[in-house]
């Protein structure tokens, strides 16, 4: 939300600078009425638009709270900001108004993403990422199961533009968390670019693939490398004599008998 009203902010300071060149030109005497009305009709467009966005967010967040819900925020808004980008493509003023809007107002969530895939932090203060962290969960208690507790997707914080990669998302940091809870340093690459939203979303996808794949792979590597967990389950199936099913079925038959 802090996004949106960012760059509503900048849109109406755009404004205001065309305001005072007006008032300049009307001051030396230079602005005619038709002048005006040419140069304050793109403004017209745009405030129609905002003003159209606004009342749309305001609706659906009543409808949300009149059902017991939170009012839109993050994903949901960016989901809504891209319906409209997209939808509305015939009208190129309209269209590049929505394509700002939707690359200031995501900014703050991509900060999030990429901080989240690269680094395994989760630095999400008003709770608007895909991904929700429930600190309160006990490792002692849940066990095996203490990871997918931990860390569980939002499905209506994820933007309707990265359907498909949230499940790679949640686990991409998952990966980096586990590594760092092992005591390991996460390398990172300096040189790649941080991820952010694009016109092209191949761009985003394709960063948050890497990430995925570069992660899982650096947990793999200590998995079957330093911590040697082939050896390891080898040595527990010795130990059960699980590696030797004919002895241990006669053994069983034996045993039974007694």
């Amino acid at each position: 939300m802090q996004g949106l009203g960012a760059a509503i902010r900048a849109v109406v300071k755009e404004y205001l600078v065309l305001i005072a060149q007006l008032e300049h030109q009307y001051l030396i005497g230079a602005l005619t009425l038709q002048k005006c009305w040419f140069y304050l009709q793109p403004s017209l467009r745009t405030f129609h638009a905002l003003s159209s966005l606004v009342l749309d967010i305001q609706a659906t967040n009543q409808e949300r709270v009149r059902n017991g819900r939170s009012s839109s925020s993050g994903g949901q808004l960016l989901s809504l900001l891209h319906r409209r980008w997209t939808t509305l493509a015939g009208d190129h003023h309209i269209t590049q108004l929505y394509q700002f809007l939707i690359q200031k107002a995501s900014v703050p969530y991509f900060e999030i993403l990429d901080r989240w895939v690269r680094d395994g932090f989760l630095e999400d203060p008003y709770n608007e990422f895909l991904v929700q962290e429930n600190k309160s969960i006990d490792r002692e208690k849940f066990g095996d199961m203490y990871w997918n507790k931990r860390y569980q997707l939002v499905v209506e914080q994820c933007p309707s533009f990265l359907l498909g990669t949230q499940e790679k998302i949640l686990t991409s940091g998952k990966y980096l968390t586990v590594v760092r809870g092992c005591g390991k340093a996460i390398p990172r690459d300096e040189t790649s670019n941080p991820i952010s939203f694009s016109e092209n979303n191949r761009e985003y996808i394709e960063a948050i693939e890497k990430a995925h794949l570069v992660n899982s792979k650096l947990l793999l590597d200590l998995l079957f490398g330093e911590f040697k967990l082939m050896q390891r389950l080898s040595s527990i199936k010795h130990f059960f004599l699980f590696d030797q099913g004919d002895f241990f079925v006669h053994f069983i038959d034996t045993a039974l008998s007694e």
